[in-house]
């Protein structure tokens, strides 16, 4: 008869510690589904979606613990990534993401995460997502990109944002947000540059959209950006007819009035104009064509480009650059606070005596022909928890006779962008009016100009978030 086998006692521990390791995972897994229980959600699919939506951070991370796969489908396709991106829940999304959710995953309509939250204006997802390599070209059934998707609902936070990957579009979101009436969209969208090779811009496309949608605010924008060009009447055509077309008589009436008050100038604005950034010069079409002598201003810089002037790196550009002349305003406008609730907000008008007023969605701030187009109080998390780090709120507001947008947050001053700086370029014939936010490309950079001062023009570098001051070269 055999002896009895025995365990060696350090195969015994290790079995010992591994039964130990186990039950302690079972534990922590019960103890994360116990959790689960209390919190009022079963332990399935579809109620782990629904703490997602509801923004139950703490729960969705019970639900991990308990063993729920991070990218569980739903019926519809649909992953708890893209259900918290559609609701707005930047720190779920947050929470996933570090637990290795797939960014690229679409439903069965072809929605991804990434075109969920442009669509819902969840502006700290998107920028999450995008750090986490969603692509912003993709696209769902519809045809739809994020950008587009932001462009037609009126986001212009996410769609400032995204307009910087360079994935196209433009074009399409900028028709989109005509046909809404999005002024704030349409502002970011008309300063983007550069436009893919060959995407024309058709002026009178977007007059026709905005007109037939009866958006008068987005006609009196494009009137007022739209360059001086031999189509330029057939344009104005186009937006009449299909404002007519629709029976939106007060933009029938602005098209037929030929767009007075859109951003025309008198003489005496001319004249003011011409002292200020300096009398007379010499006008060209193009850059490197015969000089032609003309009554207009500078030609605007943004969105020009600059291809063959060598320029490399941002400390060149003093010596590329000369600021010629400058003439900074300021709206008199200073955002104090936005209330909880976004209901109101109190602003600060730089008069003679300073003074406080409340001001709601819709109404005229005093004094200025500008209008509050929007409100925001934006909560900002950190480390998924949720704690309000500081005020994060915004004023739009939408001057009535031009219909640009402009943004303020707590505490500074509002530039315009009427505020003007005239420029010239080595090897251009030619002198630019800069206005603050206008964009261009100088040899390799692409630019922007961040702030005009009175020292000088400050410029940054898009890419790199270098920036540089032009200064302001004075008369001797």
């Amino acid at each position: 008869m055999g002896k009895p086998w025995i365990w060696p006692w350090w195969q015994a521990l290790a079995a010992l510690a591994g039964l130990g390791l186990m039950a302690s995972c079972r534990n922590g897994e019960e103890r994360a589904r116990a959790g689960v229980l209390e919190a009022g959600y079963r332990f399935t699919i579809g109620d782990y979606h629904r703490a997602a939506a509801a923004g139950q951070g703490g729960v969705v991370e019970q639900f991990l613990g308990a063993g729920m796969q991070v990218d569980a489908v739903g019926p519809g396709g649909e992953t708890a990534l893209q259900v918290a991106a559609g609701r707005g829940q930047s720190h779920v999304v947050s929470r996933l993401l570090a637990a290795g959710a797939q960014v690229g995953w679409a439903d069965g309509q072809g929605v991804a995460a990434l075109l969920a939250a442009a669509e819902v204006g969840d502006e700290v997802s998107v920028a999450a997502l995008r750090a986490a390599g969603a692509d912003p070209a993709q696209r769902d059934e519809k045809g739809r990109t994020a950008l587009t998707a932001a462009a037609a609902a009126g986001h212009a936070g996410v769609v400032d944002l995204l307009l910087p990957e360079g994935a196209g579009g433009v074009e399409e979101a900028l028709q989109l947000a005509c046909q809404g009436g999005h002024t704030g969209v349409i502002d970011s969208l008309l300063r983007a540059e550069p436009r893919p090779a060959g995407e024309a811009r058709d002026w009178g496309k977007l007059l026709a959209a905005a007109g037939r949608g009866g958006h008068l605010a987005a006609v009196r924008l494009l009137a007022n950006r739209m360059p001086e060009a031999p189509q330029a009447e057939a344009w104005w055509r186009a937006g009449a007819a299909a404002a007519q077309a629709a029976g939106k008589g007060e933009v029938a009436a602005f098209f037929a009035s030929g767009g007075r008050g859109a951003g025309t100038e008198t003489a005496e604005e001319e004249a003011v104009a011409a002292a200020v950034i300096g009398a007379g010069g010499a006008e060209v079409s193009g850059a490197g064509e015969p000089l032609r002598k003309t009554a207009a201003r500078p030609g605007p810089l943004g969105g020009s480009r600059f291809p063959k002037v060598r320029c490399d790196a941002m400390a060149e550009l003093p010596k590329v650059l000369r600021m010629k002349a400058w003439e900074p305003r300021a709206w008199p406008v200073v955002l104090v606070d936005v209330a909880v609730g976004n209901e109101s907000a109190e602003v600060r008008l730089l008069e003679e005596p300073t003074r406080s007023v409340t001001l709601r969605v819709g109404e005229e701030i005093p004094g200025t022909g500008c209008v509050v187009e929007k409100l925001r109080r934006r909560r900002l998390y950190a480390d998924a928890a949720e704690t309000v780090l500081k005020n994060a709120s915004e004023l739009h507001f939408r001057r009535r006779d031009t219909g640009e947008v402009f943004v303020a947050v707590p505490g500074e001053p509002v530039l315009s962008k009427e505020s003007t700086a005239r420029l010239r370029i080595e090897g251009v014939e030619r002198e630019w009016a800069a206005g603050p936010g206008d964009e261009f490309r100088l040899g390799s950079l692409l630019l922007r100009v961040s702030a005009i001062e009175q020292a000088g023009l400050v410029l940054e570098n898009r890419l790199t978030r270098e920036t540089v001051q032009v200064p302001l070269e004075v008369p001797p």
